[in-house]
């Protein structure tokens, strides 16, 4: 009896361990189940964030997961970004003007950001007079080459001005190019080609045929010049965008007032490796029409945004143009409102599609906004989305990042520390992003339909010359400027960084869990 009662006694104990010890485990599931949800919660909407996006309904409760973060640059002055791209490192690369810092009125200002935003290094480039970068592009060797114009140096009014720099932003050469009159470059105009040179693109009224002339350059790696052209009529020509082509060409694209059906043609020429023309072509109406931005397609083809006060709805609209490899047209759309909307940059997308950014009167929060159309490959639109705050905004540069999100960089005036603001943008895939409680942004669903075009297309007798330019070192010494960064949007959507990681948690709590079910084993035990 004695040792049955001690058995019995035994299995109760063990059998009062196994319970407490399934209870325990229940309780420390629901604590790993808790945890990963507010983990995942917290991970997706980053800090404490408010969604101003009233106008899509179903941005409410369903916050982006992919990474998205806003944030604007400046100091009390004027600073604007014109160019981005995303660099190998998973950072970026920003370019454009500030009036905030610097040895002149404006000077180039080149940011160098990491991966959510913030600044790795910041510096100015110039001397007393105006000073601005247009373009810039991370090259083969981890360092970057900048274009853009300048007053402070050179041969003329405005001379062209090529700086080539090293991952941390010093100056590795310097250069620049021009006559007696002025040479300007703008937005994407410059871009290292597959020789180890680069290609820069602008306009000028110191060569060529009339008022002002495409002119294109083709440097080496040091930046001495392999050949420039000028390529004109007897009016007014200007080239807005350059980009070398699959097979060692270039693909150049601006506006006309040589040649076309109206006072101002956009214009696109295609040049062979030695800056011969391939073909040249005007696309436009009755009115002013203007190419901003070409791109090389997957196809062969090219694609083209500008704006066009020939078609669409308003004053301007957004005008994309997907052209054959020999330039025939195969659509042409229309986008926007009753105001005047403008398109600078397009890309074509990793699915063939494209995505297109700009600034826009006819929607949004302010006057203008910035105004960004997902389209897919036949030009229909997939989303599009107006951002910003009460006052003027807008974007010059877009690009699809690796994660398959955006990254877009422009200007603000609705937030920031100053007059305007550099501002950088992320995007999630779907455009999407949570703006924080307070910052004055906000995102607003546009439902646009696009509208087919006719322009007409003309083939003008363009007068291609060589052009003299004196090509002149300049000696700017870098400054490191100490901008203001004022956060919109804070890094959310998954983005590392955001808090514990949850595989970490996940292991705590599991061996916290064996831990405490060994020791009510072996307490048990002893009590035996």
């Amino acid at each position: 009896m004695k040792d049955y009662a001690n058995g019995h006694r035994l299995n109760e104990r063990q059998n009062a361990t196994t319970r407490v010890s399934l209870i325990l485990l229940i309780i420390l599931t629901a604590m790993i189940a808790t945890t990963v949800t507010t983990t995942t919660t917290r991970t997706t909407r980053g800090a404490p964030q408010q969604n101003t996006n009233h106008s899509n309904p179903t941005r409410e409760g369903s916050p982006p997961t992919d990474p998205y973060w806003a944030k604007t640059y400046g100091g009390t002055g004027t600073d604007v970004a014109y160019s981005i791209q995303q660099t190998t490192d998973g950072g970026y690369v920003v370019a454009g003007y500030t009036s905030s810092f610097g040895a002149g009125g404006s000077d180039a200002w080149v940011l160098k950001l990491n991966s959510t935003g913030g600044v790795t290094w910041q510096k100015t480039y110039g001397g007393t007079g105006t000073d601005v970068a247009l373009s810039v592009q991370q090259t083969a060797d981890g360092g970057y080459i900048v274009a853009g114009h300048t007053t402070s140096f050179g041969a003329g009014g405005y001379d062209f001005w090529v700086l080539k720099l090293n991952s941390t932003g010093g100056v590795t050469w310097q250069k620049t190019y021009g006559g007696s009159g002025n040479e300007y470059v703008v937005w994407m105009s410059v871009q290292q080609s597959a020789d180890g040179g680069y290609i820069v693109a602008g306009y000028t009224t110191s060569f060529g045929a009339g008022d002002a002339d495409f002119w294109v350059l083709k440097l080496n790696s040091t930046g001495g010049v392999t050949w420039q052209k000028t390529y004109g009529g007897a009016n007014d020509d200007g080239a807005y965008s350059v980009r070398q082509t699959a097979e060692g060409g270039y693909v150049v694209a601006g506006y006309t007032t040589s040649f076309g059906a109206g006072p101002i043609d956009a214009w696109v020429l295609k040049l062979n490796s030695t800056g011969g023309v391939t073909w040249q072509k005007t696309y436009g109406g009755t009115s002013n029409d203007q190419a901003s931005s070409v791109q090389q397609t997957a196809d062969g083809g090219y694609v083209v945004a500008g704006r066009t006060g020939s078609f669409g709805a308003g004053d301007y609209d957004f005008w994309v143009l997907k052209l054959n490899s020999t330039g025939g047209v195969t659509w042409q759309k229309t986008y926007g409102g009753s105001g005047d909307d403008e398109a600078y940059s397009v890309q074509q997308t990793a699915d063939g599609g494209y995505v297109v950014a700009g600034r826009v009167y006819s929607f949004g929060a302010g006057s203008p906004d910035a105004w960004l159309l997902r389209l897919n490959s036949a030009g229909s639109v997939t989303w599009q989305k107006t951002y910003g705050g009460s006052s003027a905004d807008g974007e010059w540069s877009i690009q699809q990042t690796a994660d398959g999100g955006y990254v877009v960089a422009g200007y603000a005036n609705s937030f920031g520390a100053g007059g305007s603001d550099a501002w950088v943008v992320k995007l999630g895939i779907g455009g999407d992003i949570v703006w924080d409680a307070g910052s004055g942004a906000s995102t607003q669903t546009t439902s646009v339909t696009p509208s087919d075009s006719n322009a007409a297309t003309s083939t003008g007798s363009v007068t291609t010359a060589d052009s003299t330019a004196t090509v002149q070192d300049t000696h700017v010494t870098p400054q490191d400027t100490s901008a203001t960064v004022v956060v919109q949007a804070s890094v959310g959507g998954g983005e590392a960084g955001q808090g514990i990681p949850l595989i970490i948690i996940v292991g705590v709590v599991a061996v916290v869990a064996i831990v405490l079910v060994i020791s009510i084993v072996i307490v048990a035990k002893r009590k035996r």
